[in-house]
């Protein structure tokens, strides 16, 4: 089996403005075409100083994600690697639930991250689908998270939805195998981001975004499936030798 090599690739990447995403783009940026989508227009325009394509959209609205895909096959008709990269969480105390919240209140905020961090991710593989499947040597990339074996109570939501985006990763890559359109998950451990340091203590330590970049790219280099990152790799151990151990171990803090 030849080596995966994201060269002289259309390559179109949500959440590239910051942490992985933004490791990822600065390291494709040079032998590829870089599609960067993301809600930020700070960053956005940024991005875009140094030759980058970007447009802005919110990939967990349905609409938003057609009139990005229409406009993709209009000036990049031969896009042909999906990186599904975006996520959102935050810590919730699910018993902390007041006896007054409406329904309505109490769904948003599972709502908001199962939207964001599946359902999104679906959206835009769906969407992706039939156009990947024209192009020869076609990828997607879904990146989770090393809590896909381990999950962290504090975020339900989060390591809920990321555990369901695995699960339909393993299954599109099952349903594909007899295709030219490879089918990867990333599964880094805590990255050094201001979205995965939120409420964490000072002693607990993070890998970098450029590491977990390295890392990717080294794993598709090596035709791996799962590339699983860091302390990712222990989680996935102990996932099938000792659940219970790397549950506690996830959860101590």
């Amino acid at each position: 089996m030849k080596q995966t090599q994201l060269t002289g690739k259309t390559i179109v990447i949500s959440g590239g403005s910051s942490g992985i995403g933004l490791a990822l783009v600065k390291r494709l940026q040079q032998d590829n075409t870089v599609i960067v989508l993301g809600r930020d227009k700070a960053k956005l325009a940024q991005l875009e100083t140094r030759g980058l394509v970007t447009f802005s959209l919110n990939i967990a609205e349905k609409t938003e994600r057609q009139a990005f895909f229409h406009w993709l096959d209009e000036h990049y008709p031969n896009f042909d690697v999906l990186i599904n990269n975006a996520g959102w969480s935050r810590p919730h105390q699910l018993a902390a639930r007041q006896p007054d919240q409406t329904d309505e209140e109490s769904c948003e905020d599972y709502e908001l991250e199962l939207r964001h961090n599946l359902e999104a991710h679906i959206g835009m593989t769906l969407n992706a689908l039939p156009r990947l499947l024209k192009q020869p040597g076609a990828l997607i990339i879904n990146v989770t998270t090393g809590l896909v074996y381990n999950p962290k109570a504090a975020n339900p939501f989060y390591c809920a939805a990321k555990a369901g985006l695995h699960s339909f990763t393993q299954s599109l890559r099952e349903q594909l195998r007899t295709q030219d359109l490879q089918v990867v998950e990333v599964l880094p451990p805590l990255v050094d981001t201001p979205f995965h340091q939120n409420g964490l203590p000072a002693t607990v330590r993070a890998i970098s975004p450029q590491d977990v970049a390295q890392a990717i790219l080294k794993g598709l280099q090596h035709n791996q499936h799962e590339i699983r990152v860091g302390l990712s790799k222990l989680a996935y151990l102990l996932g099938r030798i000792k659940p219970s151990l790397g549950f506690h171990l996830v959860n101590r803090q």
